[in-house]
C-alpha cells in the first residue's frame, strides 16, 4: 500500500476490516512505487501509479486528482506560472515515483514538461512539507492538499491545464482472486473508496 495513503487512511480501514473479520491476518506493506504482486508475493496491492501487470486483475476504486501547488509565500516571491512551459524557470519538487515528466492538458493536447527538480522524494509527506515551506511547486494528491488549500497553506496553480487523474485501485494476482480472505478485503476496500470520493473527508492530515 502508498506510504501516506496509508499513514492517513487506510491504518484505519485496515483495523476496522480485522474487527469484523478477527481470523484474517494481515502483513501490511507500505511502498510507494509500482508493486507486481505476481513476482512479490502478495494477495492484493493497492497503488495509484498506472503500471499494470500480467496474470493480475485490476480493479478500480476511485479516481484521483493531483494538483499542482505552491505556498503563497513562494509566489509571492517568485510569481505564479501562467503556462506549464513557464516551470523551467521555477524551483520544481518532484514526486520520484512518478517520473521525472510532468504531464498536462492543454486546449490544443498533451503538454509533457522535463523536470530538473529542485528536489526529488519518494515520500509524500516530505513532498507536501516541502511544499508547505516555500521551497517550490509540487505536483501532490487531492487528499493531501485540501486541507492546506482550504486554510490557505497552499495554493493551486496552473488550474487551466490540469493534471490527467491516476486511480486508486487494487491488483490481485488472477491466481489468488478467488480467496475469501482477498474477496473479504476487496469488498471492504470497494466500500471504502465510491466515485465521489466522499472518503478524502475523512482525511486526517
Amino acid at each position: 500500500m502508498p506510504t501516506t495513503l496509508t499513514t492517513v487512511f487506510l491504518a484505519r480501514v485496515l483495523a476496522r476490516f480485522q474487527h469484523a473479520h478477527p481470523n484474517v491476518s494481515l502483513d501490511v506493506v507500505v511502498i510507494d512505487r509500482s508493486v507486481n504482486p505476481v513476482q512479490e508475493g502478495f494477495d492484493l496491492v493497492v497503488g495509484m501509479l498506472p503500471a499494470t501487470y500480467d496474470n493480475v486483475l485490476d480493479v478500480g476504486l476511485c479516481p484521483l486528482d493531483r494538483f499542482v501547488v505552491a505556498s503563497p509565500k513562494y509566489v509571492a516571491v517568485n510569481g505564479e506560472p501562467q503556462h506549464p512551459a513557464d516551470l523551467s524557470r521555477h524551483r520544481l519538487l518532484n514526486f520520484g515515483p512518478t517520473g521525472p515528466i510532468w504531464s498536462f492538458a492543454g486546449p490544443e493536447g498533451q503538454i509533457a514538461v522535463t523536470v530538473e527538480s529542485h528536489l526529488t522524494t519518494n515520500d509524500g509527506h516530505m513532498l507536501l512539507e516541502s511544499a508547505l515551506a516555500g521551497v517550490g511547486i509540487a505536483i501532490v494528491s487531492s487528499y493531501m492538499a485540501t486541507a492546506a488549500l482550504a486554510r490557505g497553506q497552499l495554493v493551486r496553480l496552473l488550474d487551466a491545464f490540469p493534471i490527467p487523474q491516476f486511480w486508486i485501485r487494487a491488483q490481485i494476482p488472477h491466481s489468488r482472486s478467488h480467496l475469501t480472505r482477498v474477496q473479504a478485503l476487496l469488498t471492504c476496500l470497494r466500500e471504502t473508496f465510491d466515485p465521489a470520493c466522499a472518503w478524502e473527508k475523512n482525511m486526517e492530515l
